[in-house]
């Protein structure tokens, strides 16, 4: 009896213990606001956005021998057009930035920001399987 009250127990921690788990990894993929990816059929590029802290994260998510790249803009605080990209580039390999990691990713609140997202290649001009997105900079 005393054993199987042990097994009990031990399953009902696993059990509890697989549903952190579970529940960890939905709320690191919920922490973007916005994920986009480039038109190819089996996408090289994903961007993600965070408004809070304005984070930008590019991904080369194909090996295709293509560099993934995501170029977003938006006005300033002093009403003028900021650009700002963003390159990642080896199947797996990500970049990322934001407000607190450089002065011109701290985008204005309650801001509409234009991103493009899609594949580039050395020596070659123009991105390619681009796909263009606005949001409004709301938090």
């Amino acid at each position: 009896m005393k054993f199987a009250k042990s097994v009990t127990t031990l399953a009902v921690a696993l059990g509890a213990a697989g549903a952190c788990l579970a529940t960890t990894g939905t709320a690191a993929a919920a922490s973007w606001d916005h994920v986009w990816t480039s038109t190819d059929a089996n996408p090289g590029a994903t961007v993600y956005i965070r408004e809070y802290g304005d984070v930008v994260r590019i991904c080369d998510t194909d090996a295709d021998g293509y560099y993934a790249y995501v170029g977003y803009n938006y006005k300033g605080s002093d009403g003028i057009p900021v650009g700002n990209g963003l390159s990642a580039s080896g199947n797996g390999n990500c970049n990322q930035q934001g407000a607190s990691t450089s002065a011109i990713d701290n985008i204005p609140e309650n801001e509409n920001v234009t991103v493009t997202v899609g594949l580039g290649k050395s020596g070659q001009a123009g991105l390619k399987f681009s796909a263009t997105h606005t949001f409004l900079n709301d938090h």
